[in-house]
């Protein structure tokens, strides 16, 4: 698959603060990449409402096993998706719902990620 809808980056919630303090989180970019998207089946749909998820955007990656549902968000810039810019951050956020490590069509390792759109980074 072609990797050429845009470029995807991945965030994770780390503790800034320093060592003897409160902790304080802040979303830090950790990993970019360029992605491909692809269409989300009608299967893929249905398992994620009966777990009370929505699949929102599945896009492929180059292979990363450092990618958690459980910390990592997922940015897109708005004009990847067709969206007009806004002031301020032109990103627009995805809770990563589902990671899986598939081959393409070409033998290449890549990643799936399955996403659901959120309001942003909380």
């Amino acid at each position: 698959m072609l990797l050429d809808n845009g470029i995807m980056t991945v965030y994770r919630q780390e503790n800034v603060s320093q060592p003897g303090d409160m902790p304080q989180y802040a979303w830090s970019p950790v990993w970019q990449s360029y992605y491909g998207e692809k269409t989300v089946g009608v299967n893929r749909y249905y398992i994620a409402m009966a777990h009370d998820d929505q699949t929102d955007m599945l896009i492929e990656v180059q292979r990363n096993r450092n990618i958690s549902t459980a910390t990592d968000k997922v940015g897109i810039d708005r004009q990847y998706l067709g969206l007009p810019a806004v002031d301020g951050d032109n990103n627009i956020y995805f809770r990563i719902t589902q990671v899986q490590h598939v081959d393409d069509e070409d033998g290449l390792p890549m990643t799936d990620l399955a996403l659901e759109r959120v309001d942003g980074l909380e």
